[in-house]
């Protein structure tokens, strides 16, 4: 449930559980990317179910290539001999900071219980922008008119604006959209040590909450070499074809 994953989700059938669930009398709380949250208000559509069902997103950099990420993972255990069994994106390992935020990637192989870092992954997704989904490109959902009811991210920036709320282990920002989502945020705003603070804040740091995810313009290079000489080619070289 925690813990940053930088891959595309498999859905599978989440809404329609979900609609199975509200039909039940139960009460749901969705969390996911923004387009997942639009797509799930665009398959119930105007019903009285939607009383009890919750939905949550958060400010999304954009998705990786899922074709990337197998290629990856299948590289990491050619190179070490075994299955991997653990990963762990983004760890907290060197501190909680945005300078951070593209580092920290640790993983375990079934052969050994040591812990290993590995940043390839991240080149090609942070620094590069070679492997992010052409869609996240165009992304319609990339402002403050959210299709949730709570927004859930870190808050980039806080050291800035109020030194004395950095914290080594994280900041969030959440933001409320809706009535539903202030009823939420009541329920549990008693756990938290919280405050409201200026929107231009969030604004001012978080890209994702005023334009989409912009491409390399070479990116194309990046394919090409790749599917010319494979993946092992194109990771060695960290991008340098971009």
């Amino acid at each position: 449930m925690r813990i940053s994953k930088y891959v595309q989700s498999d859905m599978r059938d989440t809404y329609a559980q979900i609609k199975a669930d509200l039909k039940d009398d139960r009460i749901v709380l969705f969390t996911g990317t923004p387009c997942q949250a639009a797509g799930l208000r665009g398959f119930m559509g105007n019903t009285p179910l939607l009383g009890n069902l919750y939905i949550c997103d958060l400010i999304c950099h954009s998705i990786p290539s899922p074709l990337i990420w197998e290629e990856y993972k299948e590289l990491l255990e050619r190179e070490n001999g075994g299955k991997l069994v653990s990963v762990q994106f983004r760890s907290k390992k060197d501190g909680w900071s945005r300078a951070n935020s593209n580092r920290g990637f640790l993983f375990t192989i079934d052969r050994s219980s040591e812990i290993q870092e590995d940043d390839r992954f991240y080149q090609l997704f942070f620094k590069v922008g070679a492997i992010t989904r052409p869609s996240c490109s165009k992304c319609r959902f990339t402002d403050i008119h959210r299709a949730s009811d709570l927004t859930i991210a870190d808050y980039w920036g806080i050291e800035k604006y109020s030194p004395e709320w950095f914290d080594p282990l994280g900041v969030s920002v959440i933001l409320v959209n809706s009535s539903k989502g202030a009823f939420l945020f009541d329920q549990f705003r008693e756990e938290l040590v919280e405050e409201e603070r200026p929107k231009d804040e969030s604004l001012n740091e978080q890209n994702r909450l005023r334009e989409p995810a912009q491409f390399p313009e070479n990116r194309s290079l990046f394919w090409e070499d790749y599917r010319r000489f494979g993946f092992e080619y194109v990771i060695g070289r960290k991008g340098a074809s971009l």
